[in-house]
């Protein structure tokens, strides 16, 4: 059976397209230029570069279905790529319907302490414990009882106390210091035959518990279920099940969480379209759904060992390599990675020194490097 996994080749060669549904394997290149220590004016040129670098390393990037963020050192926040929404921050609706190909920083916005990026909203957990939201609500996803787009972030009322956040296609989640988890938005329930696809949660235009949840440390958010890694090292998910996304070896649709059936220790959960995977102590990575066992049942990935994190379609190993599910080949060398983020269709990461890299599909300028062409391998943002 062919490997769902591409290891990543020592070579610059990208030999086809790509998109995230199938990335292939990708790996960001170390660029160190040597300096030219000859002329006083290479050594200003290299202090100036110095302190451009520093001024715009990246410590989080996030990435939604057409749009991208990240978190700077110096505590700002900086979007890119499509807008139709708002999802970009700019503040007002004049800047709406404009996708922009480089960062533009998020109005209002400081004390961010983890960004979260959905099908066109974007929700930032603060320092304080509360969370913002800004974009598209027309399913409830900003969480303010509304359906009203929101143009700059918005605090999501009655909720504190949080720890990590989530967002998915058109809702939002949130696990609390109790170990319990508040989700909103999803999709109403429909008045009339419809072929849009379920949500993963029970619609509410505000926070609401997830029954049946404790002891949570975290939430990953697919296209129509969602998984829950708990502090004891399991998994439960809930939601849609034809794929066997949900990891009960069924595939029967299950509206409230259960156990995924053999994952224990587990220290990262991360599902996407119709998959799911947890990383496992020790760097192994099982998954379930359309990436492993589409009968319900866990499947370990043995291409995939010493991994770090994983996210979405992709899995960075300790080497700061990255890995991503099958796709057209790209061989690019193994590189510096020190976090990842994967969408629908691109993805990004963040180098050691923290430069933020973004490929894949471009078409709404999500890769930031002010350009709509998609890339094949992983492109500084041009701030």
């Amino acid at each position: 059976m062919t490997s769902p996994w591409i290891t990543p080749a020592r070579s610059a060669r990208a030999s086809a397209a790509i998109g995230l549904a199938a990335l292939a394997s990708a790996a960001c290149s170390s660029a160190s230029p040597a300096a030219d220590a000859g002329t006083a004016d290479a050594g200003a040129a290299d202090a100036g570069e110095a302190v451009t670098a520093s001024r715009w390393r990246a410590e989080e990037i996030a990435v939604g279905w057409s749009h991208s963020c990240a978190r700077l050192a110096d505590g700002s926040v900086w979007c890119w790529g499509s807008n139709k929404h708002g999802e970009l921050g700019g503040g007002d609706q004049a800047t709406i319907l404009l996708a922009r190909p480089t960062p533009m920083e998020v109005r209002g916005l400081s004390g961010v302490a983890e960004l979260a990026l959905g099908g066109g909203h974007t929700c930032a957990r603060m320092l304080d414990g509360g969370v913002r939201c800004w974009g598209l609500n027309e399913n409830g996803q900003l969480g303010d009882g509304t359906m009203t787009d929101r143009y700059a972030p918005a605090p999501v009322p009655d909720l504190a106390g949080v720890r990590r956040i989530a967002a998915g296609r058109a809702e939002s989640c949130a696990v609390l210091g109790d170990g319990s988890a508040r989700c909103w938005g999803g999709m109403p329930a429909p008045t009339r035959p419809t072929r849009r696809q379920p949500a993963p949660i029970a619609w509410s235009a505000a926070p609401a518990p997830v029954e049946g949840l404790s002891g949570v440390v975290a939430i990953a958010l697919g296209t129509a279920h969602a998984c829950a890694l708990r502090k004891d090292g399991t998994v439960a998910c809930w939601g849609e099940n034809g794929k066997g996304q949900v990891g009960d070896t069924t595939t029967e649709r299950r509206p409230l969480p259960v156990q995924v059936e053999g994952v224990a220790e587990a220290i990262q959960v991360t599902a996407w379209m119709s998959s799911s995977c947890a990383l496992l102590k020790g760097g192994s990575v099982v998954c379930w759904g359309a990436a492993g066992g589409t009968d319900g049942v866990p499947q370990a990935a043995p291409e995939l060992h010493d991994v770090a994190e994983i996210a979405g379609a992709c899995a960075r190993g300790a080497d700061g390599s990255v890995r991503c599910r099958r796709g057209a080949r790209l061989e690019v060398e193994s590189g510096d990675a020190a976090r990842i983020a994967s969408g629908v269709a691109h993805a990004c990461l963040i180098a050691a020194g923290g430069e933020a890299r973004c490929w894949g599909a471009n078409r709404s300028g999500e890769l930031g490097d002010g350009t709509r062409s998609d890339h094949r391998r992983p492109t500084p943002v041009a701030w």
